[in-house]
């Protein structure tokens, strides 16, 4: 369902909204694509491990991503996921995640919505060191 603000945004942009909606997703999931490989560098796979499990089954609404470190954070705070993934710089870990960019925010939360849903399906995207394909 599109509200009237996203109908509107498309309308502003051509006259074919399927069209436009394709277009958008097209842009939309490079970005996501380009956001993930900017931070391959940023996460180690043990930090990226503890990043998902803490999102396990975390629904996002459309400003979860800035909040993310909050996830985490309950995560570390409430099951010790810092301790099973050894992660020794937790602070480093949560002010790193609060000091990324929108994209980058969104680029991680697409990655964890992604490495759940191939975890369901068996894929091999099911394994935190591939996660940020």
């Amino acid at each position: 369902m599109l509200d009237a603000s996203l109908i509107s945004a498309l309308d502003e942009r051509g006259k074919h909204r399927s069209k436009q909606i394709g277009q958008d997703l097209r842009r939309y999931y490079r970005l996501l694509a380009e956001g993930r490989l900017a931070l391959r560098t940023r996460f180690s796979t043990e930090k990226l491990s503890l990043i998902l499990e803490a999102c396990n089954g975390w629904t996002m609404d459309p400003e979860a991503p800035r909040h993310l470190w909050i996830q985490v954070a309950d995560g570390t705070r409430l099951k010790g996921l810092d301790i099973k993934w050894t992660v020794p710089d937790l602070p480093g870990l949560l002010r790193r995640l609060q000091e990324l960019t929108w994209l980058e925010s969104l680029a991680l939360a697409d990655t964890v919505e992604r490495f759940w849903q191939a975890k369901r399906k068996g894929d091999q995207l099911n394994d935190p060191s591939r996660a940020l394909e």
